[in-house]
């Protein structure tokens, strides 16, 4: 009989532990509500926070707790309360749509596309297919990409990053031509960014269409982006492209000020020098690195190339013959040079 006492004492004791625990839940999630509705976001987190420690099943405690992190841009904390919200019931809109945009934004495209497409399973489009397609994108699964991208431009026409994106996507997969309209309709959106206008000439370059990638290159400029010594020396290679040496090779020597030692810029403008036939100067620049680098075989083929282009053919063979045998791989060039003629 006395056991039985003890049970009974027992259980009649511990019944009121969960009502408490459920009032104290809905105190501090009512003090939450009161803080928040005065926009008093950090006291009404604190209470939010209470409120989960006290019952943490509660799903409307764990949204107020997130939402008010999303207030104080504690999106970290705001993420982990949606996971949790999202835990609580599989079908909960909101959870599931923040879930989405916050994996977008933390760069975790994998959850960033689970997420978005389960919000397109609840009807929810608007935003989506961007952040899907943009995740595909950063992915590198650039034919999932476009097919959400094109969606979201019908979606948001005036969201400029979405024809760039596609752009740029063509560019990844050397497709350059494809990649052109798109920086066309993205800079018909936003005009002013200069270094979409420096992408779009480094496309036309790529194509090669460099009489045009000049004149992206000054519109860039003209946009305000940096022209710093990588800007001029891709602007003179297209000038000098596009049949503009002497211009290109004014920028280079520019550039050959704040660079001396610079081996590919020495290059290029002996290279200019010897495709506008000024071989005397294309040899002097050749000589240059090869002092500097004498196992330059490159350099040193192209130095007895100009030679024989001067007129001092004996010459030029025994300094194309050395650099031939410091890299036999340039034998192919001596073998094109005799099928068409020097």
């Amino acid at each position: 009989m006395k056991r039985v006492l003890i049970f009974c004492f027992v259980a009649v004791m511990s019944l009121p532990v969960f009502s408490q625990i459920s009032d104290s839940a809905g105190f501090f999630y009512a003090k939450g509500a009161e803080e928040q509705q005065s926009r008093r976001f950090a006291m009404a987190h604190k209470y939010f926070q209470q409120s989960v420690d006290a019952d943490s099943t509660d799903k409307e405690s764990w949204k107020a707790l997130a939402n008010t992190a999303l207030e104080l841009r504690q999106y970290k904390k705001a993420k982990s309360a949606f996971e949790r919200v999202y835990e609580l019931d599989k079908n909960d809109t909101t959870a599931i749509h923040q879930l989405a945009q916050l994996n977008f934004n933390f760069r975790q495209w994998h959850k960033a596309i689970e997420f978005g497409l389960l919000m397109q399973q609840h009807g929810q489009y608007a935003g989506t297919n961007y952040i899907i397609g943009k995740s595909f994108y950063e992915d590198e699964n650039y034919g999932k990409a476009f097919q959400y991208l094109e969606e979201a431009a019908k979606d948001d026409p005036v969201n400029a990053q979405i024809p760039y994106i596609i752009a740029v996507s063509y560019v990844d997969m050397s497709n350059y031509r494809k990649a052109i309209p798109y920086f066309h309709k993205a800079l018909a959106i936003d005009s002013n960014n200069a270094r979409w206008y420096y992408e779009m000439a480094m496309t036309y370059s790529a194509i090669p269409d460099d009489k045009t990638a000049v004149i992206y290159y000054e519109k860039a400029a003209e946009k305000g982006y940096k022209t710093d010594n990588d800007y001029f020396e891709n602007l003179s290679l297209s000038c000098i492209l596009s049949g503009q040496p002497e211009r290109g090779l004014q920028l280079m020597m520019g550039l050959l000020e704040k660079k001396p030692a610079d081996l590919n810029l020495l290059y290029n403008i002996a290279e200019t020098y010897y495709k506008i036939k000024d071989y005397p100067k294309a040899i002097g620049y050749f000589d240059n690195i090869l002092q500097q680098d004498a196992s330059n075989a490159r350099a040193m083929y192209m130095m007895g190339m100009a030679y024989q282009k001067k007129g001092d053919v004996s010459r030029g063979m025994k300094i194309c013959d050395r650099a031939i045998e410091l890299d036999p791989s340039l034998a192919d060039l001596k073998r094109k040079k005799v099928n068409v003629g020097l």
